[in-house]
């Protein structure tokens, strides 16, 4: 008897179980197929279960992330916050550092212009522009980051788009054979020789649009946070190592 009773109970378990991978498939696929047909621009990456019961995250491949109900006949576009003792957490922002650090390990160090930490303890990923003032100063701060353990990775993002002088001068940098100090005369000011070849430039461009890059310098953390604009270099080395409260 009772172990007629507990193979019921494992099956209603296993039953309850998959009813909720088959609603949970349902809803996905109502959402999809709600947002494509009214709004058709809208490109979705991934659909998945927000923190609320009954409300999904919609991860779009343009950046923006839209949180739809079950049925799909309603959707709100912004930041998501979890209430907590210890004040407001941005869930929504979690997901994006999620993102984040999942997109960029998926990019070939060959596609980056590295300046190696002395050792490589902390890594940082910035998107730049070479014509881009802060990013200038910021390039200044580069020798004294390596010294202090930090690397730092840059990928391209020509402010402008890839129709600007900057996004030629950009792909000249990514094609030269001393990558570094092509990049780094670019940074100067100095002339660096027009050379064209199969570069990463317009893909880090994009990625940069989607990973929610709206200007430059934008630097990434290992966590994933975004940090943008310029910042203070003890704040950045703080920031880094993980010190609560260094950049807000």
């Amino acid at each position: 008897m009772i172990r007629r009773l507990s193979w019921v109970l494992l099956l209603c378990g296993s039953m309850l179980g998959i009813q909720a991978v088959l609603a949970e498939s349902t809803a996905e696929a109502t959402i999809r197929a709600a947002i494509e047909k009214g709004v058709p621009r809208v490109r979705i990456a991934e659909i998945s279960p927000s923190p609320i019961t009954g409300i999904y995250r919609v991860t779009t491949e343009q950046g923006p992330v839209l949180y739809s109900t079950a049925d799909g006949s309603h959707f709100i576009v912004g930041d998501l916050y979890r209430l907590t003792g210890a004040g407001a957490i941005n869930v929504s922002e979690e997901g994006r550092a999620q993102e984040r650090v999942k997109l960029l390990s998926e990019i070939k160090p060959e596609e980056m212009v590295i300046f190696p930490g002395q050792p490589s303890d902390h890594a940082i990923t910035i998107f730049s522009d070479v014509d881009c003032g802060a990013c200038r100063e910021l390039h200044k701060m580069v020798p004294a980051l390596n010294k202090a353990g930090i690397e730092v990775r840059y990928l391209a993002f020509p402010r402008e788009g890839l129709s600007s002088a900057t996004h030629d001068k950009m792909v000249s940098v990514w094609c030269a054979k001393e990558r570094q100090q092509a990049f780094t005369d670019a940074k100067a000011g100095r002339k660096v020789p027009t050379a064209r070849c199969s570069n990463p430039v317009a893909k880090e461009y994009a990625l940069g649009l989607k990973l929610g890059v709206q200007g430059t310098p934008a630097i990434i953390l290992a966590d994933g946070q975004l940090i943008p604009g310029m910042v203070p270099f003890e704040n950045l080395v703080a920031a880094v190592k993980g010190e609560p409260g260094a950049v807000e």
